[in-house]
């Protein structure tokens, strides 16, 4: 089944021993991974995500940074955010998209709330468009395949007919496919894609080229991504 939905059936089906499951499933972790703690340490302005776990947020706190957090449905520290957008100095901070494992009840998992979210809410809409609009968004770790999501990004292609100014940090085995996928995301979605070899299946290359990432953004003259 569609994971959506899948998780529509699950969630019918268990009643309040979901919201349960969810709460401990993505709860904080003591597992640590060198990968994200490379992540974090790049300066990147903000960390957008649709996981529901804190480990962002763990793994910022072990590098001393206070970094506070908000999810989209609070609509008014969204609407704050998004204000203090155009401010360069505005304190960095870890947006959960679609909600975080402490308030369950909010996590957007399912059909039903996919569509609320994407379809309903007008902060939702207003964020990614201002996001996908006036800022360079990086994605790691990301399939594309959750075009709910993917939707400011092709609707901004369209409408302000953007060049690409986005991208994304994908995994690429087969070397014939590079130009397909290429041409996809940019007309598309205006994302420029940045290929890397998983190298084994560990994708031990993505480590390597986060690492390379940090290196050269520690010599960069700007201090801030």
């Amino acid at each position: 089944l569609n994971f959506l939905v899948a998780a529509e059936i699950f969630a019918g089906a268990l009643a309040d021993d979901y919201r349960r499951i969810l709460r401990h499933e993505f709860g904080p972790k003591n597992d640590t991974f060198p990968d994200i703690q490379t992540l974090v340490s790049l300066p990147f302005r903000h960390f957008l995500t649709s996981n529901y776990d804190p480990m962002l947020e763990s793994a910022l706190s072990q590098l001393g940074q206070n970094c506070p957090y908000l999810c989209l449905h609070d609509d008014k520290a969204a609407a704050k955010f998004l204000c203090d957008l155009t401010d360069r100095q505005q304190q960095r901070h870890v947006v959960h998209v679609h909600g975080r494992y402490d308030v369950p009840e909010q996590i957007v998992l399912t059909e039903e709330q996919y569509g609320s979210q994407y379809t309903n809410s007008a902060v939702v809409r207003g964020f990614w468009t201002i996001v996908t609009v006036r800022e360079s968004c990086v994605f790691f770790g990301f399939s594309f395949s959750d075009l709910d999501l993917l939707s400011g990004f092709r609707t901004a292609k369209r409408e302000f007919n953007l060049q690409s100014r986005h991208f994304g940090v994908l995994p690429l085995a087969d070397a014939d496919s590079e130009m397909a996928h290429r041409a996809q995301l940019g007309i598309t979605y205006g994302i420029q894609p940045v290929f890397f070899s998983p190298v084994d299946e560990k994708y031990s290359g993505y480590g390597q080229l986060l690492q390379m990432i940090k290196d050269q953004t520690q010599t960069s003259l700007s201090p801030r991504l």
